[in-house]
């Protein structure tokens, strides 16, 4: 009788894991390495390097302004030490010009413009535009005629063919936001006249007055607008509470609309005690200068604690805190710093409003004021708290 044959003891062995299933464990270790692991190196911005930095504690206080020209000159603006002249390579500074009502001199120095190689500088208290060379000769002047107290305080300006102006009305009053305008206007240098081209929404700011003497200070983390002029490319017009950017022919016609989608940052609680004791130190000090009889610096001393109150923090949110066009008239934007990495955070956008890039800068200081020209970011930088102040130029490091 044939037996059913046996099948050998080596195949009845437990069945082989399929090549790509992993065991138990071993799945939880790869599991866990794919959680921890950094993030690849292409999702990190990069950081710009300084090319140079140039300590200017000595002659700077509160620079505004800044301006690079083709020939490598860098010029910045401070109205309280003068204007200043250096190179593109960081070099010792040079004072231009110098306090005065004569030809090339100036009281109040306040905003620059550059046109060209032309260096256009506006005297605040002369109420007159001075144009510098280069090299920092003294050119030509010209008044304007833009009364403080009809269009407002100039905030900023371009010279080419035309000469357009940006000013904030600030109407008497505590913290009337709903009556403050912000002007563009396009004036004739032949005879001084003025057309309102472009009208907004001003920034919300607190005016104390009274019959002799005002001060005003702005409303922080509120809305404040931000006009650029470019030659070519037109008028820019954004506010730090909107991520839309609008662009404007010098006719004051609306060419575009660009919405950058560029997300709200909360305001911290140290940035508003900050602002708050910075506020008070200038507003004493202000006062301190002020020519006032006891009676009247007493009432200005009581409006203080009318502007703690009328200094409000809602829901507080801001998209940027710098607008500023390159030479290639991109659109850049500085994004409110992360305390956690305490960097500076730019955003690179087309002409089109397209995100070509986000950068990070090391962390100094506020920067006041910044210009970007060849690829390099030209900033002046102050950091409050040891009442230091730089100049730096920052660059990608492959560059």
């Amino acid at each position: 009788m044939a037996c059913s044959p046996t099948l050998p003891t080596m195949d009845r062995a437990r069945p082989r894991s399929h090549p790509l299933r992993l065991r138990p464990h071993l799945s939880a270790t790869l599991l866990l390495v794919l959680i921890h692991a950094p993030p690849a190196a292409a999702q990190r911005p990069p950081i710009l390097q300084p090319a140079w930095v140039l300590n200017t504690d000595t002659v700077l206080i509160n620079p505004r302004s800044i301006v690079v020209t083709d020939q490598c000159a860098l010029w910045v603006l401070d109205p309280r030490t003068g204007v200043w002249r250096t190179s593109c390579r960081g070099d010792s500074l040079k004072l231009v010009g110098r306090v005065g009502r004569g030809p090339g001199e100036y009281v109040l120095p306040w905003m620059m413009s550059l046109a060209s190689d032309t260096i256009a500088v506006w005297d605040q208290t002369l109420r007159r535009v001075t144009l510098f060379e280069s090299a920092g000769t003294f050119l030509a002047s010209f008044p304007l005629g833009l009364s403080p107290s009809r269009e407002g305080r100039v905030e900023g300006f371009r010279l080419d063919q035309q000469l357009l102006v940006w000013t904030n009305n600030y109407p008497a009053g505590v913290f009337r936001p709903n009556e403050q305008r912000s002007y563009v206007w396009r004036v004739d240098r032949a005879t001084g006249s003025a057309d309102s081209i472009i009208v907004l929404p001003g920034p919300q700011s607190i005016i104390i007055r009274d019959d002799r003497s005002s001060s005003r200070i702005d409303a922080p983390f509120q809305r404040r607008p931000f006009v650029v002029f470019s030659q070519g490319h037109g008028i820019f017009v954004a506010s730090n509470d909107s991520d839309v950017v609008r662009r404007y022919s010098v006719q004051g016609k609306v060419v575009a609309s660009l919405r950058l989608q560029v997300p709200a940052t909360p305001v911290h609680e140290s940035d508003r005690a900050a602002y708050l004791d910075s506020a008070r130190a200038g507003y004493f000090e202000e006062l301190s200068q002020q020519p006032l009889s006891p009676e009247q610096r007493e009432f200005f001393v009581r409006r203080w604690s009318e502007i703690q109150n009328a200094v409000r923090f809602p829901e507080a949110r801001q998209r940027f805190d710098l607008l500023l066009l390159d030479d290639r008239g991109h659109l850049w934007i500085q994004l409110p710093s992360l305390r956690q990495t305490y960097e500076r955070r730019w955003r690179h956008y087309s002409p089109a409003g397209t995100l070509l890039e986000e950068v990070h800068v090391p962390h100094f200081g506020n920067v006041s004021s910044a210009t970007i020209r060849d690829g390099v970011l030209y900033t002046t930088e102050l950091r409050q708290a040891t009442d230091q102040a730089r100049l730096a130029a920052y660059r990608r490091p492959d560059s």
